[in-house]
């Protein structure tokens, strides 16, 4: 899977605008974003064996309401249908 810029989750879920003094030193270590990009996809690919997707979601989604995940929890939400 190649990584795409403008699927990367944390600038979503955080609101990381390109160009942003944030977003930019986020982005000057492409390793580590590849990689975090690579663990969700591959955590919530609709193809991975196992528990469904829906199940994976909710797990995430219990798990995002211990902390302060607040964009973590509405995307989460969002995609399991329970906004």
């Amino acid at each position: 899977m190649t990584y795409d810029i403008d699927q990367d989750i944390i600038d979503r879920v955080t609101g990381l605008a390109p160009g942003s003094v944030t977003h930019t030193l986020r982005h000057q270590c492409a390793k580590v974003v590849e990689a975090t990009q690579g663990s969700y996809d591959a955590l919530f690919s609709p193809t991975l064996d196992g528990l469904t997707l829906i199940e994976r979601l909710l797990v995430a989604l219990y798990a995002s309401r211990f902390g302060t995940l607040t964009g973590a929890c509405c995307l989460l939400s969002r995609r399991t249908g329970r906004a």
